[in-house]
């Protein structure tokens, strides 16, 4: 299954949209066992609680964190930050996207 999380771009190429940090935390608490084969995430969720940095940081000590990321942020801070803390917990980059 491919998610997508970001407050406003359409998810064509996704099978599941979640618009916000909050609800996305909670689709992964209620879905832990489902194999998530993609995730594309944006740092600027719309949401003052939780940024797509917060929310990878939350999939990552919850041990849920797919094994293939999609950066999909127009804020290139916060492309930089999703960036170094994919690679600080062992992702690398490969064609557009960053693998364990």
């Amino acid at each position: 299954m491919k998610v997508l999380i970001d407050d406003t771009k359409a998810g064509v190429d996704f099978d599941v949209v979640i618009r916000s940090g909050q609800a996305a935390i909670q689709f992964f608490y209620e879905y832990e066992f489902l194999e998530v084969s993609l995730l594309g995430i944006d740092f600027d969720l719309g949401d003052e609680l939780f940024n797509g940095l917060h929310v990878l940081q939350h999939l990552e000590n919850s041990d849920v964190l797919p094994a293939s990321i999609v950066i999909a942020s127009n804020n290139p801070v916060g492309r930089q930050k999703i960036a170094a803390y994919l690679r600080e917990i062992g992702f690398t980059e490969r064609v557009g996207r960053f693998v364990r």
